[in-house]
């Protein structure tokens, strides 16, 4: 299908792209310069993200690039790699949607397909999901697009196959471009293709470190917390010492999903000895208390780190639900509104708020807020229990 001249709508975005890298002197477009325009111009995609302050995000922007640009208002921009993906992928989101020009709803879809940090932040917290988008645009659902490129075809190299690759001298090519792949589609959520390829390189290099991070990560996300416990494990015997307090935190919170408290808890004794004003650390140790009904013992850990970050949304629900335990059930509510009023997207808070609605007797109230709960990815992140307590209501 051949595409028409593209629409004013994304002719604006990607013209004030940019002029936004030229007023902030970064010499490039990035996706974050597509995305603050879509932000900032009056664009179709616009409706879609008024919960989100385009003066934070700027601001956010200048921090994060050096103004070392030099190009002035004659010159051209070269948008980066991920950049030119980012437009290729939304021509194809508009191709698979049957619509032969593209707007800026094809350009945010296709930003929001992938993680990145600057973006997706803001994203989460304001409960925008690609599938709402979707539904309202498409008239259908869909929950998310694959990667804009192709993916490596999985296989195990055999010895001739490896031999060759050695004396041809393109071995450690094919070993970087496996990598390369598999870092670009973990951003893209596909957990299950990143562990393929990596199990692929692993076959060229049995001893790369850096595909069994990438494997470990993709276990993790995928849900196979012991396989990526004994990964983890590996790593941190190989790797360098300035990797394993990431590790650590990693094993900590997977012992927490699997219920080994106990493990988790000596983990994160070690971590705040040595950084002992660490708001995650802090909040993890005060979830992984609350995880063993020590919910009295969980709270000057919620505070501390609150007292740190007054926005910190997890840590907020984290102290609300170990309040509702000791049968505060006001102060609880609020503290878990008040994180949902600052991420929207927080899933577990839904299920808690859930929870003491539930116990409330309100089972109607308690049901949307399971609702939320899965929508916002639930199960995907911690477990089927928001599954189990909609069965008991049902």
């Amino acid at each position: 299908m051949l595409y028409s001249k593209p629409q004013d709508d994304f002719t604006i975005i990607t013209a004030r792209s940019r002029l936004l890298a030229l007023e902030m002197k970064h010499g490039f477009i990035d996706c974050v310069h597509l995305f603050l325009a879509i932000l900032k111009e009056t664009c179709l995609a616009g409706k879609y993200l008024q919960a989100i302050d385009a003066e934070v995000l700027d601001k956010q922007i200048r921090d994060l690039y050096p103004a070392n640009g030099t190009q002035t208002i004659k010159d051209d921009f070269a948008l980066t790699v991920w950049a030119e993906r980012t437009v290729k992928h939304a021509y194809t989101i508009a191709r698979i949607n049957e619509q032969r020009s593209i707007n800026s709803i094809h350009l945010l879809l296709a930003i929001l397909s992938f993680e990145d940090k600057t973006i997706t932040g803001p994203i989460e917290r304001a409960g925008i999901l690609i599938e709402d988008i979707t539904e309202d645009y498409f008239k259908k659902k869909i929950k998310k697009f694959p990667a804009p490129f192709d993916v490596i075809r999985a296989k195990t190299y055999n010895k001739v196959e490896i031999f060759l690759l050695e004396i041809t001298g393109k071995k450690i090519k094919k070993i970087q471009q496996i990598y390369e792949t598999a870092v670009a589609l973990y951003y893209y959520y596909q957990f299950e293709d990143v562990i393929k390829i990596c199990e692929t390189g692993l076959s060229l290099s049995p001893d790369d470190l850096y595909l069994k991070d990438l494997i470990a990560c993709g276990k993790y996300k995928s849900g196979d917390y012991q396989s990526a416990l004994k990964l983890i494990d590996e790593l941190i015997e190989n790797r360098p010492d300035s990797d394993n307090i990431n590790y650590e935190v990693t094993k900590a919170y997977i012992y927490d999903i699997i219920g080994s408290h106990d493990k988790s808890a000596i983990i994160l004794d070690k971590l705040l000895a040595m950084n002992p004003d660490d708001k995650e650390l802090l909040n993890h140790k005060g979830f992984n208390l609350s995880k063993q009904e020590q919910y009295t013992e969980s709270i000057p850990f919620f505070e501390k780190a609150i007292a740190m970050d007054a926005t910190a949304s997890f840590t907020l629900n984290n102290l609300g639900f170990s309040k509702f335990k000791l049968r505060d059930v006001n102060g609880a509510m609020a503290l878990i509104d008040k994180s949902l009023a600052l991420h929207k997207g927080n899933a577990y808070a839904y299920k808690n708020k859930g929870i003491i609605l539930m116990e409330q007797g309100n089972n109607e109230d308690a049901l949307q807020n399971f609702d939320l709960a899965l929508k916002f990815g639930y199960t995907e992140k911690y477990g089927d229990e928001v599954l189990q307590l909609i069965k008991q209501i049902n």
